[in-house]
């Protein structure tokens, strides 16, 4: 469906001026259409053609929903002044847009345009608020080429308009001399969509172009899904596979990378690995950070544990084993050291009376993990306040940096980072930049948990490699009267290569770990479903929404986070007040998880 017509109310705009939510009157129409989606920077008064399809909003009614987009200037001299009055134009208001009008009638846009000299001719038009109007028109001009530019390859507004904050009035002449930038340059554009235009462009197949992008993009690939570098002939191989180019031609496109210093190469090392510069770079600098601590004495080196320290670093009377006096010695005694095993050996027990050891002399102490979730844990477990990382280095998202770093460390003489398996590369590197030389680190972490998200399997690494004192706990604590948590022990069982063992359905003990196996898809989301609602509460007096947390790994199918998140909503939620987002439909009640950091 496409629609001409005049914008006559904007009902609302979204972050980033986008999204937005029209009054459109449509030409020759008596009623006014509700549009939604990518409109940019929207106004009354403008003249709009849009294509789109027709969708029902349960409360909204009728709405055209945005595919395509393009801005109409007005041919008539009520639209012209209409258009200018509505201050699309900044400079000129509804009285400057009359007297406009009034002197150049439907020729006002092309004057403004082509000879914007003549807006002298007006009363109250000088020399400087020429220059500011055709400035304003000009870079209106710029936006309004770009959208029709790009939208002609497909594009979205909002892709458009990204590519248009990058790159301004040069947008398109960038584009046609290299559209593979806009992979490396736009965020929001990968090398997909870059190729797609590339390729309607008439760029050849086997461009170098191409090449020399295909080559960067493989390799980016290979870091999301979590490896720093990849050797250069499987790099080739693998690249060879995606742009179907010869691998001989990509050699040489490895080569320019090279040359250009975009990738790094260590040509004298097995594989001649191939990185991303700031790959590169976190590793070279974490490996070098932290030779340098593991070979310098501790603060605390040489001193003895008396059995009065010993009593008072006590965690709640429970006597430390010899395998914790060893780990909390191997923490005071070296400047870096990992604390690592598997859930129930005393991690938590080693970090309290670390820090005890720390306060009673007075050193300051900073307590880190990699996540949110992480640090509120480590607050509780210890009674000390933790923060992110983020926070601890003080993350200054306008700028893509930390305040913290190697010119302005931290001021603390231990560092204590939990859940260290979740550290990547990255993050590892800022972290370590920031430690001062006479603090100490301390990693804790269990090497078996899920790595990092982001590349990079840094504390694996780190005890693989030998070089940086480690603590392995083995024994698994279990208090007297505790109850039996087969979480815990099903944890060791895989990690020696046995199955888990399962309660029998005779047992009416309870405890905190049960299988329940489904064969179908359909019969397993009902039975979680059932689970949340009803057995679970029951059983140990849970609230369904506040205490149950249902996690999967998959987006899409009968037991995806999708179909069970309509199956909870409408289970536990039925009543709430319902209303549709970009992001999906939502009711009032709803439980929600925030997906992006917001730093203001």
């Amino acid at each position: 469906m496409v629609l001409e017509g005049t914008i006559e109310a904007v009902l609302y705009v979204g972050p980033g001026d986008h999204y937005a939510v029209l009054r459109l009157a449509v030409d020759g129409a008596v009623d006014t259409v509700t549009v939604v989606g990518n409109v940019p920077q929207p106004r009354p008064g403008e003249r709009i053609e849009v294509e789109g399809a027709w969708t029902h909003h349960p409360r909204y009614g009728r709405q055209l929903r945005v595919l395509k987009y393009r801005l109409l200037l007005p041919a008539t001299v009520h639209g012209i002044e209409e258009y200018l009055a509505s201050g699309n134009v900044p400079g000129i208001g509804e009285e400057m847009a009359r007297r406009l009008v009034e002197r150049f009638g439907e020729e006002t846009l092309r004057v403004i345009d082509q000879e914007p000299e003549r807006l002298r001719e007006v009363p109250g038009i000088g020399k400087k608020r020429v220059a500011s109007i055709v400035k304003a028109w000009r870079e209106q001009a710029a936006v309004r080429e770009t959208l029709v530019f790009f939208q002609g390859f497909g594009l979205t507004p909002r892709l458009a308009l990204l590519i248009h904050a990058r790159y301004g009035e040069d947008s398109i002449g960038v584009v046609r001399e290299n559209p593979y930038r806009l992979s490396a340059e736009v965020l929001g554009i990968g090398f997909k969509t870059a190729d797609e235009i590339a390729q309607k462009m008439g760029v050849a197949p086997d461009s170098p172009l191409r090449a020399e992008a295909g080559i960067r993009h493989v390799l980016a690939e290979a870091e999301r899904q979590g490896h720093c570098y990849l050797p250069a002939e499987e790099l080739v191989a693998n690249a060879a596979e995606l742009l179907q180019i010869p691998p001989e031609r990509l050699a040489e496109a490895l080569e320019k990378n090279v040359r250009e210093e975009r990738l790094i190469r260590e040509d004298g090392v097995e594989g001649a690995p191939v990185y991303l510069p700031p790959f590169h770079t976190a590793e070279r600098v974490v490996a070098r950070r932290l030779a340098i601590l593991a070979g310098t004495p501790g603060p605390l080196a040489g001193a003895r544990f008396s059995d009065e320290r010993v009593a008072r670093t006590l965690d709640r009377g429970i006597e430390l084993s010899d395998e914790q006096r060893d780990a909390i010695r191997l923490a005071l005694e070296n400047k870096v050291a990992i604390i690592t095993g598997g859930p129930g050996v005393g991690k938590t027990t080693i970090v309290r009376n670390l820090i005890q050891f720390y306060l009673d002399l007075g050193h300051p102490i900073a307590l880190a993990a990699p996540t949110g979730r992480a640090a509120k844990r480590l607050t509780e477990s210890t009674g000390e306040a933790a923060s992110t990382i983020h926070r601890l280095l003080k993350f200054i998202p306008r700028e893509g940096r930390f305040e913290h770093d190697q010119h302005d460390p931290l001021p603390f003489s231990l560092v204590l980072v939990d859940e260290a398996s979740m550290l990547d590369a990255r993050l590892a590197y800022h972290l370590i930049q920031a430690v001062p030389a006479d603090a100490s680190l301390v990693l804790v972490g269990d090497v078996d948990q899920l790595p990092s998200v982001g590349a990079g399997n840094v504390l694996a690494d780190l005890i693989g490699s030998g070089k940086v004192p480690t603590a392995r706990l083995r024994h698994v604590f279990r208090q007297e009267n505790e109850e039996r948590s087969l979480i815990v022990e099903n944890a060791h069982r895989i990690n020696q290569g046995e199955f888990p063992v399962s309660p029998s359905p005779s047992d009416s003990q309870t405890y905190d770990y049960y299988f329940v196996r489904r064969e179908d898809p359909e019969e397993a989301a009902q039975t979680v479903l059932e689970l949340v609602q009803n057995r679970i509460p029951s059983r140990f007096g849970l609230d369904p929404v506040d205490d149950i947390q249902v996690i999967t790994p998959m987006h899409r199918g009968e037991v995806g986070t999708q179909r069970l998140n309509e199956l909870l909503q409408e289970a536990l939620n039925p009543a709430g007040e319902e209303f549709r987002t970009p992001g999906g439909r939502f009711r009032e009640g709803d439980k929600v998880m925030q997906t992006a950091n917001d730093y203001e």
